[in-house]
């Protein structure tokens, strides 16, 4: 075991993506290889949105299957994870079999997909965790995510030396900031809505 003396003290956590059982099986096996572990503390069926979940629950589904490995021992929690489609995550949630939830939670899901308000209920109905991800819209720097933070900071600054020169300590030093705020808020907002856009071009369930 990689970790020896150690796995106690961590929580380990992996993602199985598959359409089939044949799929699952394999990816479950390929983790429990690379992280060199006999259990899980969570699994996560992955990408809700990109799956028939209908056929996942039903007998033979994969979702039916990881149920079983759960029971079986291979790891502890069941979770669901995924970026769109929220109305497929309820019937997951409202089975009462699923443990944690990993979604997107932040201002500008808010008015695309609407997680918060559409799937985060069925999740504190059946008391299963819920783990945010993507709160400042994504680690990627084109996301606008780092600008939320270094921006107002920086141009706070800019507003802060411009207040000592001028004596009007903190007017500059408020407005800078502020602007710097709004303006890394709409980048995010639109970049956020436009990968979100991207991915679901062509996906059936797109808008028209």
């Amino acid at each position: 075991m990689a970790l020896g003396s150690r796995r106690k003290d961590v929580f380990l956590a992996t993602k199985v993506l598959a359409d089939t059982i044949e799929e699952a099986e394999q990816s479950l096996a390929k983790s429990f290889e690379l992280v060199r572990t006999d259990m899980f503390d969570l699994v996560y069926y992955h990408s809700v949105g990109d799956h028939d979940v209908k056929k996942a629950m039903d007998s033979g589904g994969v979702f039916d299957w990881l149920l079983k490995q759960k029971k079986a021992g291979k790891f502890q929690f069941l979770g669901i994870s995924g970026h769109h489609k929220p109305a497929e995550f309820v019937p997951l949630l409202e089975s009462g079999e699923v443990d944690v939830l990993l979604t997107v939670v932040n201002f500008v899901d808010r008015h695309t997909y609407n997680f918060e308000e559409q799937v985060l209920p069925a999740a504190r109905k059946h008391n299963a965790g819920i783990v945010a991800m993507k709160v400042f819209g994504g680690a990627r720097r084109s996301a606008g995510s780092y600008e939320l933070v270094l921006s107002p900071v920086l141009l706070g600054l800019v507003g802060y030396l411009l207040d000592r020169w001028f004596g009007t300590l903190p007017l500059l030093t408020v407005v800078f900031a502020a602007v710097a705020f709004l303006g890394a808020c709409v980048k995010l907002y639109y970049g956020y809505k436009q990968d979100m856009d991207e991915h679901d071009r062509g996906r059936p369930w797109a808008k028209s």
